[in-house]
């Protein structure tokens, strides 16, 4: 990963999403408001991305 890449994270209600964007690819991931298991499948989404050269 880059410097550039960062999650961001948007709530509301019972919903909620991780996102970010990196060689000109946007990804999400949703889901329930749980950030901590939003942030690991998330981090397992981006390294598999990453491995795959992205």
């Amino acid at each position: 990963g880059t410097a550039e890449t960062q999650m961001r994270y948007i709530a509301k209600d019972n919903e909620a999403a991780l996102f970010w964007a990196e060689h000109g690819v946007g990804y999400v991931v949703s889901g329930g408001t749980d950030r901590d298991r939003l942030t690991q499948v998330a981090r397992l989404v981006y390294d598999q991305t990453e491995k795959s050269g992205g």
